[in-house]
């Protein structure tokens, strides 16, 4: 059995992703088949609002930190990174769903956002 988004196999008898929420499919081809898409790439402090947004209206999600390679190359090049530790543009998270979820996924995004700049 596996989870057509995060692509986690699980043990015969689970029919839910435990992480996901989504229904298991019999086979790894099946999930494999099932496409992924990223919907938004930012920082940790938009990160909940993404994710709780997208849950709110029941399109599930995955998440995975990402070290921000670019600015990492670029401060070192600058000697930036000398003493340096734990800074928040060292890394960026991307959301993923289903491509079934992805144009509602951006829109739900793009509203979060859009609410959040009128307060």
């Amino acid at each position: 059995m596996y989870c057509p988004l995060c692509k986690a196999e699980f043990r015969d008898g689970f029919l839910q992703c435990s992480d996901c929420h989504l229904r298991l499919v019999a086979t790894k081809e099946e999930a494999e088949r099932q496409s992924v898409t990223r919907v938004w790439r930012g920082g940790k402090s938009e990160l909940e609002s993404v994710l709780s947004a997208l849950q709110e209206v029941e399109i599930p999600s995955i998440f995975q930190e990402r070290s921000n390679v670019g600015f990492a190359i670029r401060s070192s090049l600058l000697g930036l990174a000398v003493g340096r530790r734990n800074d928040p543009n060292d890394t960026e998270f991307e959301v993923r769903v289903l491509g079934s979820d992805a144009e509602r996924a951006q829109l739900t995004i793009r509203r979060t956002f859009d609410e959040t700049e009128d307060c």
